[in-house]
């Protein structure tokens, strides 16, 4: 107190003091600056979602495609490497994606200046390891970081691959207007910070379908049938047509739902000809039992919509993959079957949006060798099968 009340240099203390303060802002500035957090990409966008590219799992859940970027965390002296991702938990394992959803990360493949490391999972900075390795889940409230020779390290520039997996309820896409979700975080390392977010987009409609034409194959009388014990094989002789319309434009995939007379299939003998079981469907019984024969779908190698013609792409593992036809497809009731169509430059994509698809249907029946059938009745072959609009 007798320093504040003497002369000039008592009042220079109160003023040494508030110097001290303004200068250690400028100290924390300083060593923000010296760091820097970057990413190949700040957001992951899974783009528009629909039910005719996204498949619900046995859960109920919409599993999306893991996406990954590349890490970096560049100082301009040797820091402490721990990154931590601050965004909203789900729960211990995973960050809450929208109101329906979740992500989790795993981040892999670390390098210190330019040397491979191994990485630890930690829950504050300079902390024990909770568990090392190669490849590490990121999880929330925990941070990793780079280890050498068992100790975490420092280092001037990190840099690591980070794994993101996305999931949602299957209900997600109940939506009545297309909706953007949008979960964002912060990626965390020596004082620097990068945004991070995942999103994507739900495309909103509806869609029925209707049998505008039956295929149908005529009369055929039993001297028209092969004697020498081989199934007899007819084409067609009027295609099939569906229509499909709806509200909006959206990405569309039709699958063959189910066999009517699943378990009637007579596979044909004697042609030349095999088809998987997935590709033969069956054509009834005889009132006596018999199997009548099998026929094979065939989808149109193209399909009106209002942008014009479109070509076939077909996907095999339930919508995540597309790939083109090769001219008309045959039809498959197997569960993991879709059948779309695109404009030529798109046809790897997936099923184009549209409003409305008129497509045509082919087939060939095979009747079974004719000493297995009846000739005393009139055969009455009733193929049936039904369609399901995925969108």
């Amino acid at each position: 107190m007798t320093c504040l009340r003497s002369g000039p240099s008592g009042m220079r203390l109160p003023g040494a003091i508030v110097a001290a303060w303004m200068l250690l802002p400028g100290l924390a500035m300083a060593r923000e600056a010296g760091c820097e957090v970057t990413s190949d990409t700040a957001t992951i966008d899974y783009g528009r979602l629909s039910r005719a590219t996204t498949v619900p799992t046995g859960n109920g859940e919409l599993v999306l495609p893991s996406r990954t970027a590349r890490l970096e965390v560049r100082c301009s002296q040797p820091e402490d490497m721990t990154m931590f991702f601050r965004a909203v938990p789900l729960n211990a394992q995973a960050f809450r994606f929208a109101d329906q959803g979740r992500f989790s990360l795993r981040l892999r493949d670390g390098l210190l200046d330019g040397e491979p490391v191994n990485l630890a999972q930690l829950d504050r900075p300079g902390a024990p390891p909770l568990r090392t390795g190669a490849s590490l889940p990121w999880l929330p409230g925990q941070g990793i970081a780079p280890l050498k020779a068992g100790f975490i390290a420092t280092g001037k520039v990190f840099t690591a691959y980070v794994d993101i997996d996305a999931r949602l309820d299957a209900a997600a896409l109940n939506v009545g207007d297309a909706t953007r979700w949008q979960s964002g975080g912060r990626i965390e390392a020596s004082g620097a910070s990068r945004e991070f977010s995942v999103q994507a987009e739900a495309i909103a409609g509806s869609c029925s379908v209707d049998v505008i034409r039956h295929i149908a194959f005529g009369t055929l009388h039993s001297t028209d049938l092969d004697i020498h014990g081989a199934s007899t094989a007819i084409h067609a002789a009027q295609r099939g047509e569906l229509q499909v319309r709806c509200d909006a434009p959206i990405p569309i995939a039709l699958r063959v739902q189910r066999d009517e007379r699943a378990g009637t299939v007579a596979a044909p003998v004697g042609l030349g000809v095999s088809y998987p079981d997935d590709q033969l469907f069956g054509l009834g019984t005889t009132r006596a039992g018999a199997n009548i024969g099998a026929y094979v779908l065939r989808w149109a190698a193209t399909a009106m919509s209002a942008q014009g013609e479109l070509l076939a792409t077909r996907s095999v593992d339930h919508g995540h993959s597309w790939a083109p036809t090769a001219g008309s497809a045959v039809a498959s009731h197997a569960p993991s079957e879709r059948m779309g169509y695109a404009s030529s430059s798109h046809v790897a994509a997936g099923p184009a949006a549209v409003a409305m698809l008129d497509v045509m249907l082919d087939a060939e029946i095979y009747i079974a060798p004719i000493h297995l059938l009846p000739r005393s009745e009139e055969i009455g072959a009733d193929g049936l099968v039904s369609f399901e609009i995925i969108y």
